[in-house]
């Protein structure tokens, strides 16, 4: 979705814009829509949200009842989600979410963080490879993922650098993860509007004029990113 060094990663130093927890240009509302698909989430069930970043999803979650752990490698991110959280039943971790196997849960998140788990395209399949690692089958995922819509145009490939974070199409991306031992229930895609208000707002906070103008002449039309509603598979035998 951007280069590595273009944006602060989920956490550092940025705040929610009005709805829209800036790791990702799809409002809450629309995160929290994708997880009604599943009927046999309840109160109650642990939620894991690796890279937290200041906790806006996490403390969604606890809103709706559930036992919401966050993790993030940013304390500074970590201090302000506690705060925000106030005394809702809600936990932040600051830990390295690759150095170590996940804890298990009913629900892991992961939106706009699989930069924790590698670089690149080894950035999906690497978090991919994590959460199977520590779920259980039927335990579910909520996944959010640059990708590319028409083929990266050269000039702007040149400038994305050799870490786009669209280095797939949305098709891809759903293979890469039924490969990875999950099934694909559901999928949502950010729409240029929300995509427009995302960069946008990213223009105002940091005023970073070349990216605007390249996202103008190329992002707009060429960026995507898509919300991946997954289910644990049984492992063969399992």
């Amino acid at each position: 979705m951007e280069r590595a060094d273009a944006r602060p990663r989920r956490g550092q130093g940025w705040a929610t814009v009005g709805t829209m927890p800036v790791n990702a240009p799809l409002p809450l509302a629309r995160q929290l829509a994708v997880l009604d698909v599943l009927e046999d989430l309840a109160p109650g069930d642990r939620v894991l949200d690796v890279g937290c970043g200041t906790g806006e999803l996490a403390i969604a979650l606890a809103d709706r009842g559930f036992d919401v752990l966050g993790i993030d490698d940013d304390a500074e991110a970590l201090r302000a989600a506690e705060q925000a959280a106030g005394d809702r039943a809600v936990r932040f971790e600051a830990r390295d979410a690759s150095a170590a196997p996940l804890p298990p849960a009913r629900l892991v998140t992961c939106i706009g963080s699989t930069h924790a788990f590698g670089r690149g395209p080894d950035a999906l399949t690497g978090t991919l490879a994590a959460l199977r690692a520590s779920q259980a089958a039927g335990s579910y995922a909520l996944l959010g993922e640059g990708f590319h819509r028409p083929p990266i145009p050269a000039a702007y490939a040149a400038f994305l650098g050799a870490e786009t974070g669209i280095e797939r199409t949305h098709a891809e991306n759903v293979w890469a993860c039924e490969a990875s031992g999950f099934r694909c229930l559901h999928a949502v895609t950010a729409s240029p509007a929300e995509w427009d208000d995302f960069e946008w707002a990213f223009f105002r906070r940091r005023g970073k004029t070349e990216w605007r103008d390249e996202y103008l002449r190329h992002g707009r039309e060429v960026m995507g990113f898509g919300l991946y509603l997954l289910v644990a598979a049984p492992t063969r035998g399992g």
